[in-house]
């Protein structure tokens, strides 16, 4: 091993003193926490992605929401209008209805009495044919 350390160049000898004084050890667990460390460090900046991404969507669902929100307010006053609205046109056809019947009747009426008029010209007119 002595032999070793004196014929080796560089990092060897190091590598050697380090293991023999129990060093080398901690060496791997620095390693292996700094590379953990590096991963959290990535895993970091991810999440801070994402909630970035979900922040942004997070606005939009927002929106849409409030558009939806709006939507199913019209929607009901559009439904309160053309309930209203069909009222009204109901209304306006029975009173266009009523007021046709009147005239029906009122027409029927003259009918009638220009019938008996024409009933009773007739009947003049026989009389003086046969006169």
């Amino acid at each position: 091993m002595v032999d070793n350390i004196l014929n080796d160049k560089d990092h060897s000898r190091r590598e050697l003193f380090e293991e023999a004084a129990g060093i080398s050890k901690f060496k791997i667990r620095k390693k292996e926490t700094l590379k953990k460390l590096d991963d959290t460090d990535q895993n970091l900046e991810r999440v801070e992605d994402l909630l970035f991404e979900i922040s942004k969507n997070l606005k939009s669902l927002e929106k849409q929401a409030k558009q939806t929100q709006n939507y199913f307010i019209l929607k009901e006053e559009y439904k309160l209008y053309s309930v209203a609205l069909a009222r009204k046109t109901v209304n306006r056809q029975r009173e266009t209805v009523e007021r046709l019947k009147t005239q029906i009747l009122t027409e029927q009426e003259r009918k009638a009495l220009f019938q008996t008029q024409i009933a009773e010209r007739d009947a003049l007119i026989e009389k003086e044919k046969r006169l």
